[in-house]
């Protein structure tokens, strides 16, 4: 069986998706079938290796880079409850989203971004998105099926409209 490797859509990678596929393979079968993220690192670590352009070698950048998203992690774990009349529960939403403005992408207020119209649909394509992303993911399990056709009614389209990628 030949195995062909690609970039996931939206990936931020380039370079021979093959190479780094078949290397990450080699890696896993090395560790009797288990893929260690701290194994791939290890390998990587090496010049030579097919993976070491795809990490950032500089200490000071790197850890810079890991506080960034650090503070990304911390954005996105902040929830917020809200409130709409006196006889509904408060509910909890996320209390950031990413949006773009002006050509940046940063965070928000979700309550700000639902008020607005321009960033409301932003945030809808985006849940969009991720929803397909995960269709995409597990459209191989029957289970789901249903859930699918529920995705599928919610948008206006029929199961073969949709892009299987």
């Amino acid at each position: 069986m030949a195995v062909r490797y690609a970039w996931s859509p939206g990936a931020r990678y380039s370079g021979d998706a093959q190479k780094v596929g078949t290397e990450i393979e080699r890696i896993r079968k090395a560790g009797a079938g288990m893929l260690e993220p701290e194994a791939v690192l290890e390998h990587a670590r090496s010049h030579n290796s097919v993976l070491h352009g795809y990490f950032e070698w500089d200490d000071t950048k790197a850890a810079h880079q890991y506080r960034v998203g650090q503070a990304g992690d911390l954005i996105r774990a902040v929830q917020v409850d809200v409130t709409r009349s006196n006889v509904e529960p408060p509910k909890t939403i996320r209390a950031f989203v990413s949006v773009k403005q002006g050509g940046e992408r940063s965070y928000t207020s979700t309550l700000h971004a639902l008020s607005d119209e321009q960033l409301r649909a932003q945030v809808l394509a985006t849940a969009w998105a991720e929803l397909l992303a995960l269709r995409r993911k597990y459209e191989h399990l029957e289970e789901l099926g249903r859930i699918f056709a529920a995705m599928d009614d919610a948008r206006g389209v029929s199961g073969s409209d949709v892009s299987p990628s």
